[in-house]
């Protein structure tokens, strides 16, 4: 397969969910999932203030919470164009390169991320890069 064929949604949904956030939030003594998302306050304030963590397993929590809620738990409403999905993507180009420690590798994941995407990292590094560019330029949410 050839980087062009890959999806971006794929890539960057299995490269966050790499990371188990469930196990990595339950350590921290957070539960949280979609009736009780406890990492809501959280992953807000660093969405609205841009600046990632400077705990890499706390900036993959947020990249695991997002895919979760842009996935399944509320933003699938949203389109690329979102404020969401902008962050979203900058998430990716901020952790793709980024190991998942042992403790909290989701391992059917990881394998995935390893098997089609890492090949063509940073190829869809560059693609979704670009995507960046269009901000701004459609609607935020599907109607």
């Amino acid at each position: 397969m050839n980087a062009k064929a890959l999806s971006l949604d794929d890539s960057i949904a299995t490269c966050a969910l790499r990371f188990d956030g469930y196990k990595f939030a339950e350590a921290r003594g957070n539960r949280f999932g979609p009736d009780q998302l406890g990492m809501d306050d959280f992953v807000d304030s660093v969405e609205r203030s841009r600046e990632f963590p400077e705990d890499i397993l706390e900036c993959h929590l947020v990249f695991f919470c997002m895919q979760r809620y842009l996935g399944k738990w509320g933003g699938e409403y949203l389109t690329e164009y979102s404020d969401e999905h902008t962050f979203f993507r900058l998430m990716f180009l901020h952790l793709y390169r980024e190991e998942i420690p042992s403790e909290y590798r989701e391992e059917s994941w990881c394998i995935k991320w390893v098997r089609e995407f890492q090949p063509f990292q940073e190829v869809l590094a560059g693609r979704i890069r670009r995507t960046l560019r269009r901000r701004g330029r459609g609607a935020k949410l599907y109607i």
